[in-house]
Formats: C-alpha cells, sequence, structure tokens
C-alpha cells in the first residue's frame, strides 16, 4: 500500500527558515552574512536533496534526483567562481576594499538560477516520470 507524504509543523518551519534564508542571501545588499549564509545553503541544500533521494520511493524520488542535479552542480560552480575572481583579480584583491562583496554579486545571479533551477527540474523529472508509468514503461509501479 502506497505511503502519502504529508508535511508536519515542524518541516513547514523549516522550509519556511530555507526559504527566508535563500531570499536574504540574495534579495539584500551583499555583506558577509549574506556571503556565509549562501555558503550554508548551497552544500545544505545539495545534502538534503542527496538524503530526500536516498530515503523516497516513487514520485518524490524521481522528484529529488531532479533537484539533486542543479544543487551539487552549484556545490561545484560558486567556488570556482570565487577562485576565478581572485586569479583575475590578482593577489593585489584587497578584501578590507570590499572587493569580496563584489565577487559575490556575481555568484548570486549563479545562485538564483540553481536554486529556481531545483523545484523546475524536479517536477520535470516527476512529469517525466509520470509519462514512462502511464505509457507502460516502468513495471515497478504496478508492483507497489
Amino acid at each position: 500500500m502506497a505511503r502519502h507524504f504529508q508535511f508536519g509543523i515542524g518541516m513547514l518551519l523549516a522550509l519556511t527558515a530555507v526559504v527566508a534564508m535563500a531570499v536574504w542571501a540574495l534579495g539584500t545588499k551583499p555583506s558577509v552574512g549574506a556571503i556565509l549564509a549562501a555558503m550554508t545553503l548551497t552544500p545544505g541544500l545539495a545534502a538534503i536533496s542527496i538524503v530526500g533521494f536516498l530515503n523516497t520511493r516513487g514520485y518524490a524520488r524521481a522528484f529529488w534526483i531532479g533537484a539533486a542535479a542543479p544543487s551539487i552542480l552549484a556545490c561545484a560552480i560558486v567556488p570556482f567562481a570565487i577562485c576565478f575572481a581572485w586569479v583575475v583579480g590578482g593577489p593585489d584583491m584587497d578584501l578590507s576594499d570590499d572587493d569580496y562583496l563584489k565577487v559575490f554579486n556575481g555568484c548570486r545571479a549563479v545562485l538564483a538560477v540553481h536554486w529556481a533551477n531545483m523545484p523546475i527540474l524536479g517536477l520535470g523529472c516527476v512529469g517525466f516520470r509520470w509519462l514512462l508509468v502511464r505509457g507502460g514503461g516502468s513495471k515497478r509501479e504496478s508492483e507497489e
């Protein structure tokens, strides 16, 4: 028998906190706190996606597989972008002149795209799985 996923109050509070942190990190004037929030949230979202993928089945697993791809990619791209900015800026890049905040402005656009693509690709994978199950492409759905 299929188990239906239900949101608890704790999960809703955690989801609200994550969304608020993402909006704050991407939508405010660049600050050290926003940088730390973004650098904490990026691998955190990747970890949540991987745990969701490993601990779910069916359509939920399809969603987490789709959501994991951009979150893992963001974990690889953001440090590369920061290193690239440091190489272009050279060793004369003075962090006391808020150069690191200028570097973060470029990273914010990359993070926004990847974070926005997580639910979009997740829902796309759910739709693709639905097409496969509907068309007889998966025999496991009838077994569940």
